[in-house]
């Protein structure tokens, strides 16, 4: 299904593994050869300035060869279908196949371009064909994303498949009626939580070991639907948009505001007791969401002060967490540390000694032009050469 040469991806994935140690002197400068050496791909990565750089030439290129394309057509009977479309959509992905295929584009700003306007127009076009909205646009998004995110491995994407996911459990739950609208924070909350653990358990399977850029999108857009979905504002909000009412409360409104207060921190204590960075950084980012909550309903105080007083909070949770873990607790601390084990994974020395004894040395014969036998130190300076 994945589209790239996986042996180039294995390869490329131990280069990531080394080369923080390398350049933080943790390796030797002979090791890291001996690992680039054995790690060789043919992949066209450029840095981060030239893939925003292709990118942005990609679309100018698709836009203005489209539109010439589009008016030459336009100018012989016109189009007013979905065929148009879809048809630009099968050139620009038969031309992200050929990139990547041929010229081995991985993440070089063409093949992104390329992936994005191919979707774009394949929506366009499934649109114009059916006039799906809703469940039936959620769908067809859903089956695109995923079946694109599995072959081209993309972060972006795969966030998309998500989202489209939850739309799907949006709409189709809401088909039930009046009980489908008074549970759906919860069944978000169950669908949201459920895909979550689905990802921890997957992170270490062989399956997923080209895909760690999704899992980690993944894993921060499935905490913050987690909280999103019993925040006071968002459910409030949604049911006033769902019923067609302005309320001022609504139901159960002390749980909804206990989960927008109350889950940041069990993000942090989550994080800290299960050493995971995602949860304690979604849990000191979501603070800030639960004070905005607060602010849009209750004003204790001037905006700037609320501002200055949640600012505080912050800096001062930060600094407890970063005093707190300023020694190593149960395995988890602020400092960076290396993973002892990393050269034993890698073999470097099993590298070393391959590549060293490689090629056979072959000993030169002898012609009779050989250096040394001097009388006075050698050089040469004997009867021979």
């Amino acid at each position: 299904m994945i589209i790239y040469n996986e042996t180039w991806l294995s390869n490329l994935r131990r280069l990531h593994a080394v080369e923080q140690d390398y350049q933080d002197g943790l390796v030797p400068e002979i090791e890291w050869h001996a690992v680039q050496k054995a790690s060789e791909h043919g992949f066209y990565s450029p840095n981060v300035f030239m893939r925003v750089g292709l990118f942005a030439l990609t679309i100018i290129t698709s836009v203005f060869s489209s539109g010439l394309l589009t008016a030459i057509v336009l100018s012989n009977g016109g189009i007013d279908n979905f065929g148009w479309p879809l048809f630009l959509a099968i050139v620009h992905y038969l031309a992200l196949e050929y990139q990547v295929r041929v010229n081995h584009h991985y993440r070089s700003g063409v093949d992104d371009a390329l992936l994005w306007i191919s979707a774009g127009l394949l929506c366009t076009s499934f649109v114009m064909a059916t006039d799906a909205e809703g469940f039936g646009l959620a769908c067809f998004v859903f089956l695109l994303a995923g079946i694109l995110s599995l072959r081209f491995t993309d972060a972006v994407m795969s966030a998309v498949c998500f989202l489209t996911f939850l739309a799907m459990v949006f709409f189709g739950w809401q088909k039930i009626g009046s009980l489908g609208n008074a549970t759906m924070p919860f069944i978000m909350m169950l669908v949201s939580a459920g895909v979550y653990r689905l990802i921890r358990l997957k992170l270490d399977s062989v399956e997923t070991r080209f895909y760690a850029h999704c899992m980690l999108v993944l894993q921060v857009a499935s905490l913050l639907s987690l909280y999103a979905a019993g925040n006071y504002f968002v459910v409030k909000e949604l049911n006033d948009m769902l019923n067609g009412t302005v309320s001022k409360s609504i139901p159960l409104g002390w749980f909804f505001w206990a989960w927008t207060v109350t889950m940041p921190l069990l993000y942090i204590y989550g994080g800290l007791k299960q050493k995971n960075a995602i949860l304690l950084r979604s849990g000191l980012l979501l603070i800030a969401a639960a004070a905005a909550t607060y602010k849009a309903y209750y004003r204790l105080m001037p905006v700037e002060y609320t501002l200055v007083l949640c600012g505080v909070a912050a800096l001062l949770i930060a600094y407890l967490v970063n005093r707190y873990l300023s020694a190593p607790r149960n395995g988890f601390t602020r400092k960076q540390l290396r993973k002892d084990y990393l050269m034993e994974e890698l073999q470097i020395e099993s590298l070393i000694v391959s590549e060293s004894f490689s090629e056979t040395a072959v000993p030169l014969e002898e012609n009779g032009r050989e250096f040394g036998g001097g009388q006075f130190g050698g050089g040469g300076s004997g009867g021979g050469f």
